[in-house]
Formats: C-alpha cells, sequence, structure tokens
C-alpha cells in the first residue's frame, strides 16, 4: 500500500512541475526579487549628520574612525526576474525617486527569492 500511494505522489509532484513549467514559459508566473537600495552622500557634498555621528564615535574613545557618511537603505520586493529590464526600471526607481540625484549616490542589489 505504501508503495502505491509513493507512486500516486511521485505522479502528481511531476504532473506538478510540468503545471509550473508551462505556466512561467507562458509568463503566467514570475519569480520574485527583493532588492536593497543604498543611498549615500555624494563625496563632494558635505554630510552634517555624518560630522555629527563622527563626533560623537571620538567623544566615545574611538579616536582613529573618520569619514563617516550617514545614508539610507531601502529595500523592496518586485514580482520579475533579474533581467536588464528589470535592471532599468529599477535604475529610474533610483534616480528619480529614491535618491536625489543632484546630492546623492545609489547603488543596489538584486536578490532572487
Amino acid at each position: 500500500f505504501v508503495q502505491f500511494l509513493e507512486s500516486i505522489i511521485l505522479r502528481i509532484s511531476s504532473r506538478a512541475q510540468n503545471f509550473i513549467e508551462t505556466m512561467e514559459e507562458r509568463g503566467f508566473i514570475q519569480g520574485a526579487v527583493k532588492v536593497m537600495v543604498y543611498v549615500s552622500p555624494k563625496a563632494t557634498v558635505l554630510d552634517p549628520q555624518g560630522a555629527a555621528v563622527e563626533q560623537a564615535i571620538k567623544s566615545l574613545g574611538h579616536a582613529t574612525v573618520r569619514g563617516v557618511r550617514v545614508g539610507k537603505t531601502i529595500s523592496f520586493e518586485m514580482d520579475a526576474e533579474d533581467t536588464p529590464e528589470t535592471r532599468a526600471t529599477i535604475d529610474q526607481l533610483c534616480d528619480g525617486l529614491l535618491s536625489n540625484p543632484v546630492i546623492e549616490d545609489y547603488q543596489y542589489e538584486i536578490v532572487q527569492e
């Protein structure tokens, strides 16, 4: 009886995998990616918040710390694959919405879910 159940499970599993592959090929199912965006002040822009943090660190006795810059991290998920088109969309989001291109730089990483 156990072998009978195992054979049924294998057939169902195989059919389910075939169904999922077919749906992916037809564009009904897309992968998900997690995007981590790191925004920081440009090197040529003064960073008063970074200077304040640096001073606080030094006041705690860590005199070797220097060049502190304070930025922000933004994370979100997209229903998309890691493709050039997805990266172009992320660049548009970062350049126009998530960062101020005049005073900030950004970089991002994509993590497959």
